[in-house]
C-alpha cells in the first residue's frame, strides 16, 4: 500500500506536534505492514535537514499543489492521501483526482479552535503577553475585527466541505465528534468517522524500580506562549505553593521556548518566586525520567502529547479540564488529576497532596506508566492500517 502524507511543514522526527506524529505513524506502517510512505509539505525546515522520507518527499505550494501533486500521486501509485489537518488540500485534490485515490482528513486539534484565533479576548492577550511581532498582529486584529470575524466564519465552511469530499475523517477523541458536527453544521456518519488517538512519542518506558530515584521536582514542557499555554497560571500556582516553607525542597523546571519567555522570567523575578529554573529548548526525555509531577495549564489542546510523554516516564500529570480528549488520557485520581478550569485552589491542593506523600506518588507513577501503554505506536499503527484496509466507506 502506497500512502502520501500532506503536512504543513517538512516531516522530521525531531519536530513536535503533527510532524512528529506523522513520522511515528509512517514509520510504523512501513515497519509493521510493509507500506511505502511518501510526504508532501508546504514549508521546508530552515536547517535544511534531510526529512524522514528522503527521496520520497515533495515540496508544494498553494499555486501548484493540484497539478504537481496529482502527477506525483499517479507517478508513484499512491492509493491513499492522508491530509494532516490540511482542509483545503483535501477539497482541491478530490476535484482533481476524483475517486481514483482515497483521501483521509486527520484533524489533530480541538474542532473549532480556529474560531478563537479571531476574538477580542485573544487579541488583547497577544497585546499584553506577545512579542513585538504578536503585538502588531493583535493591533491589526483589534482595528479590523469585523473583517477577521468574517474570515473566521470561513473555517466552518472549510470543515463542512472537507468532510463532504473525503472518504474518511479521523478525530483524536470520541469527545470531538459532537464538536466537529456542531461547528461544521454537518451530520457525521459513524461509517465515515474514526477515532484514532495520537501515539506515544517515545518507545521506552520508565522502570518501576527506578521510580524511587525521582527528584522532588515539578516539570513543565511547553511552548512558552501565553495565549494557549497560560504558563503565567502555572507560575501563579507554584508561587502559592511556595508560600509554605515545607515545600521549599521542591523545584519547578520549565523546558521549552517561545515568544513569552522573557515575560515569564520577569514575573518570577518581580514576585521573587523561588526555585524556578528555565531550561530552554531541550530533549525532554531525561526531565520526564527524573521529575515527579507534570503541570499543564493550557486553555485548549488537540491531544496534549506532553501528557502521555510524562505518563510513560512516570511523571504524574495535573491539567485543567479545558478540552475533551483530556478525559481519554487522565483517569482522575488514578494516573493523574483533572482540575476544573482556572480553579487554582484545587490545583494547588492536588499538587500538595502529591508532594506530601511519596507512597501516593509511586502508586500513581506506576499507574501512569501502565495506562500510557494503550497509546504505544504498535496499537496506534494497527488502527491506522485497519482504517486504510477497510473497504466499507460512505461517500
Amino acid at each position: 500500500m502506497n500512502i502520501l502524507f500532506i503536512t504543513r511543514s517538512q516531516v522530521l522526527a525531531t519536530k513536535g506536534g503533527t510532524e512528529r506524529i506523522t513520522s511515528s505513524i509512517a514509520s510504523a506502517l512501513e515497519r509493521d505492514y510493509g507500506c511505502k510512505c511518501f510526504s508532501a509539505y508546504y514549508l521546508n525546515d530552515t536547517d535544511k535537514r534531510v526529512g524522514l522520507f528522503e527521496n520520497r518527499e515533495i515540496q508544494v505550494n498553494k499555486h501548484n499543489i493540484n497539478k504537481k501533486l496529482s502527477e506525483y500521486i499517479f507517478d508513484n501509485g499512491i492509493e491513499w492521501v492522508i491530509c494532516q489537518g490540511e482542509f483545503e488540500a483535501a477539497i482541491s485534490l478530490r476535484k482533481h483526482l476524483g475517486d481514483k485515490v482515497g483521501i483521509v482528513l486527520a484533524h489533530h486539534f480541538q474542532p473549532g479552535w480556529e474560531q478563537r484565533i479571531f476574538s477580542y479576548r485573544n487579541a488583547f492577550m497577544m497585546l499584553r503577553y506577545g512579542s513585538a511581532v504578536y503585538k502588531k498582529i493583535a493591533l491589526k486584529q483589534i482595528l479590523f475585527m469585523p473583517y477577521f470575524k468574517i474570515k473566521a466564519s470561513r473555517f466552518s465552511w472549510l470543515y463542512r466541505k472537507a468532510y463532504e469530499n473525503v472518504d474518511r475523517l479521523v478525530l483524536l477523541s470520541e469527545g470531538f465528534k459532537n464538536k466537529f458536527s456542531s461547528y461544521a453544521k454537518v451530520y457525521l456518519s459513524d461509517n465515515k468517522v474514526t477515532v484514532i488517538p495520537n501515539a506515544l512519542s517515545f518507545n521506552e518506558f520508565a522502570d518501576a524500580a527506578d521510580l524511587f530515584k525521582k527528584k522532588k521536582r515539578v516539570l513543565i514542557v511547553s511552548r512558552l506562549d501565553e495565549v494557549q499555554k497560560r504558563i503565567s497560571l502555572s507560575i501563579a500556582i507554584w508561587r502559592e505553593i511556595m508560600q509554605d516553607s515545607k515545600y521549599r525542597n521542591w523545584s519547578l523546571e520549565i523546558v521549552g521556548n517561545g515568544p513569552n519567555r522573557k515575560q515569564y522570567e520577569d514575573i518570577v523575578k518581580k514576585h521573587s518566586v523561588p526555585n524556578v529554573v528555565f531550561k530552554g529548548e531541550q530533549i525532554p526525555q531525561k526531565f520526564y525520567l527524573e521529575d515527579s509531577i507534570f503541570m499543564m495549564t493550557s486553555k485548549s489542546e488537540g491531544w496534549g502529547l506532553t501528557l502521555t510523554e510524562a505518563q510513560q516516564f512516570g511523571c504524574i500529570p495535573i491539567a485543567f479540564n479545558t478540552y475533551e480528549s483530556l478525559q481519554d488520557i487522565i483517569i482522575n485520581g488514578e494516573n493523574g488529576y483533572v482540575v476544573e478550569d482556572s480553579n487554582v485552589a484545587a490545583y494547588v491542593e492536588h499538587m500538595k497532596k502529591l508532594m506530601d506523600s511519596e507512597d501516593l506518588r509511586i502508586g500513581m507513577m506506576k499507574n501512569a506508566i501502565e495506562c500510557s501503554k494503550r497509546f504505544n505506536i504498535e496499537n496506534i499503527g494497527r488502527l491506522w492500517f485497519d482504517l486504510l484496509s477497510c473497504q466499507n466507506v460512505d461517500k
